[in-house]
């Protein structure tokens, strides 16, 4: 069932790109890797006996999430990805792929299901994704992971997300956590300055009606901006972004490294040659490692 929803996917999408010709090189590139990645990953996601599928991490009935574990019973670091999508797309089964690449280097993955908009706006998005933590800190050691040795971070709007949950030290202190609760945070091309990200949607002749509706409007931008909130009391911190980026400008990450460095936080910078956005993730889920899964193991196995 799975496989034909994917073609008629494919057929629609090459439907749509044939008829209007008007969709950006990011946006062709972006659904081209994206039926990729569902293709490898739902097969991984069907078949594999050791993910743990849809286990609650709230009250509310989306709040579920997926754990997958390496075949041998361990202790092992635990990478939490919180995916991205705009805000208002994605789903955690189409980023199988990304624990199928990194699984078979000893680590559990978690990839929570988050509300999005426009069901959601920040405040429920933020509240999702800092539960998903918090379930990870208190419960991966029966699914194999040690949670003294947690990564948490996302992709995009993901790293946005994820980034507020770690800098905003009044999140995580409403789950009784501290930013030493995880051993590194990760962003991947993400949306650390919601003004900057804005100005630039208008530079180039675009709008960003959804990123402005689920912030609260332009009167929220700062208040849910992550390089508004550095400090040093976080833990590791691990930029990584393309620069070919025409979705989300390198420039952000570079900003908010600046930001983490001049707030003496132990931070550092990986720039990826020739990549884009969504390119980034899924070209590299497609190599035997790609480079970004090579830096992201690197820095769970020196937890």
């Amino acid at each position: 069932m799975w496989r034909l929803y994917g073609r008629i996917v494919l057929l629609s999408m090459v439907g749509v790109l044939v008829i209007a010709g008007l969709w950006a090189r990011e946006e062709i590139v972006y659904n081209v890797r994206l039926f990729d990645a569902y293709q490898r990953g739902q097969a991984y996601y069907e078949d594999n006996p050791y993910i743990a599928k849809n286990v609650p991490y709230g009250q509310l009935p989306h709040q579920v999430l997926d754990v997958y574990q390496p075949e041998t019973p361990g202790s092992y670091p635990v990478v939490v990805y919180i995916h991205g999508g705009g805000w208002n797309s994605g789903n955690k089964e189409l980023y199988a792929l990304v624990a199928q690449k990194l699984v078979p280097f000893g680590v559990v993955v978690v990839v929570p299901r988050y509300q999005l908009y426009p069901d959601a706006t920040y405040d429920q998005m933020q509240a999702d994704v800092s539960s998903a933590l918090a379930w990870t800190v208190n419960s991966i050691a029966q699914y194999n992971g040690d949670p003294q040795r947690i990564l948490y971070g996302g992709q995009s709007a993901g790293a946005q997300l994820s980034a507020m949950t770690v800098f905003d030290r009044s999140v995580l202190a409403a789950y009784n956590l501290t930013p030493q609760a995880i051993c590194a945070y990760y962003g991947i091309s993400g949306v650390y300055d919601i003004r900057a990200q804005y100005d630039f949607e208008v530079s180039n002749g675009r709008t960003a009606p959804v990123m402005t509706a689920v912030m609260g409007g332009e009167s929220s931008f700062a208040a849910t901006s992550p390089i508004n909130f550095a400090h040093a009391d976080v833990p590791r911190v691990l930029l990584i972004h393309g620069d070919q980026d025409e979705t989300v400008p390198l420039q952000m990450s570079r900003d908010f490294f600046e930001a983490l460095r001049a707030a003496n936080a132990s931070a550092s910078f990986a720039v990826y040659p020739g990549r884009g956005h969504s390119e980034l993730l899924f070209y590299t889920l497609t190599q035997n490692p790609g480079e970004l899964i090579t830096d992201i193991i690197a820095l769970a196995k020196s937890c």
